[in-house]
């Protein structure tokens, strides 16, 4: 079996791994990287493809699938995209979203569309829904999903060929991190595996309680002034977890919810059998949506007008989470010249997006703003309202979940990916640090790396020779300071 990063290698970003046998290929995630312009995976020289894994739906994941069918890069027995129910669901909702701001980006760029409307909508006739636990085949593959903790319908992806299991973990979160979801399964068995690091320079995140009580609280500081908070939004994950907060909170105030943040909370009302235990007794007592009681949807222009335009205060929830779509960047404008005003930011923001230059103290920004016509007008925004920036929501585990989920597992071979390069050595650091992990072979590959494992165990050339050294190396120099110091 042979693993080739084709992306989110040392980068977050545009996940895409190759798995090969002589006979069959398959791909696990096929994302995007949300820069300017955007980077896609290495798609050229690859075999054809048998069938696509998705781990979840979020775009950096599942955004650069179309091109497959753009370039014809799948094979005459393309078995389909394989997703729980949940991601297949959110997809189809994500990923027109994501076309759109394609097709807005290549205008601007002067570009030629990467691929078409034709080819998104067979991305999503291909979906084919898988539940968790379902053993099933392609090809040479035998593989798996389970619970990854991370968003609705999100899984850790187990394939096994030859005699060697691996395991891909995608996007996961950790025990504590979202009442919502229930926490990431330990695979039994794993010889290989491919571990998230994207937050692997954070040894623990700060709790979720601290993180509700200063978001709670610099609202009400908000409220109290007459202003309106904007909270910019991701559509699917954090979205949820603030609206659960809210609703709870009796702010004194009216809670607005627009744009794929309603679609996709349809959806987790929908989906309740993927939501934790303790929400699903909740729903069968409560009978209610356990996300939108108290908060009030936005549908359509006029409402939007009247909301931004009242003197009454409110909270506004709108994607995008980082400005650069959807709803949010509207409300933003709208709200930007009242100093009462505050725009509270509660998720990652990506590199050079709206949103990581307001976190950045930037106060001038350039904004697309959505119309009644489903377009977009480019406008320079002064920015007056205060900006807060609040940590703590994430849906990621820390280095120290990601190390004792590690542990849990015991796998001959971890390999670190979806991480910054300093966020994987840090991570790599502290996996060799742990007695429990000693036997492990710690791997931080770069982008086009090709492994190839063998019979229960990898054999990988350089990077494995070059850590098996290296380790070598250190025991000689313990060995000689004890010998010295006798």
């Amino acid at each position: 079996m042979e693993l080739r990063l084709l992306g989110g290698a040392k980068e977050v970003g545009r996940s895409c791994l190759l798995l090969s046998t002589e006979k069959t290929s398959i791909l696990l995630d096929c994302g995007l990287k949300s820069t300017k312009p955007t980077e896609y995976p290495l798609l050229e020289d690859l075999p054809p493809i048998d069938a696509v894994i998705w781990s979840h739906a979020h775009i950096d994941h599942i955004g650069a699938t179309p091109l497959l069918f753009a370039r014809d890069l799948v094979s005459n027995n393309f078995k389909g995209i394989f997703a729980t129910p949940p991601t297949q669901a959110l997809a189809s909702i994500l990923l027109p979203d994501s076309y759109t701001l394609a097709l807005r980006q290549w205008q601007e760029l002067g570009m030629e569309e990467l691929y078409q409307h034709e080819h998104m909508s067979k991305t999503l006739s291909s979906v084919r829904t898988i539940n968790l636990h379902r053993i099933f085949k392609i090809g040479d593959f035998e593989i798996e999903l389970y619970e990854a903790g991370h968003i609705l319908g999100s899984c850790l992806v187990a394939v096994k060929a030859h005699g060697v299991r691996l395991v891909y973990t995608g996007n996961m979160g950790a025990p504590g991190r979202a009442e919502h979801l229930n926490p990431p399964e330990p695979v039994k068995d794993t010889d290989v595996l491919i571990l998230e690091s994207t937050y692997g320079l954070t040894l623990q995140h700060p709790s979720l309680k601290e993180a509700k009580r200063r978001l709670i609280s610099s609202i009400t500081e908000t409220i109290k002034e007459g202003g309106k908070v904007l909270i910019p939004s991701f559509s699917v994950g954090r979205g949820q977890k603030v609206m659960r907060m809210l609703r709870k909170a009796n702010l004194g105030c009216k809670v607005y919810y627009d744009g794929l943040l309603k679609d996709a909370t349809w959806f987790y009302w929908r989906f309740t059998s993927y939501l934790s235990d303790p929400l699903i007794r909740e729903v069968c007592l409560t009978r209610s949506n356990p996300f939108i009681d108290g908060i009030e949807p936005v549908n359509d222009m006029r409402l939007r007008k009247k909301i931004a335009r009242s003197k009454e205060p409110c909270v506004i929830l709108a994607p995008s989470g980082m400005l650069e779509g959807g709803w949010s960047p509207y409300y933003l404008r709208e709200l930007a010249d009242d100093e009462k005003n505050k725009v509270i930011l509660v998720g990652h923001q990506g590199e050079g997006t709206v949103g990581d230059k307001l976190s950045k103290g930037e106060r001038k920004v350039d904004l697309y703003v959505p119309t009644e016509k489903f377009d977009w007008i480019k406008e320079e925004v002064e920015i007056k309202c205060d900006v807060d920036l609040i940590e703590g929501f994430s849906g990621h585990g820390a280095a120290n979940d990601l190390r004792l989920y590690a542990r849990s597992v015991k796998p001959n071979t971890i390999i670190l990916n979806h991480g910054d390069p300093k966020a994987i050595e840090n991570l790599g650091n502290i996996l060799k640090k742990d007695p429990y992990l000693s036997s492990s072979l710690i791997l931080t590959p770069e982008l086009g790396d090709i492994y190839d494992f063998g019979l229960k165990r990898a054999h990988i050339e350089e990077d494995a020779l070059k850590e098996v050294l290296s380790r070598l190396e250190a025991l000689e120099r313990r060995i000689r300071k004890l010998e010295e110091g006798k």
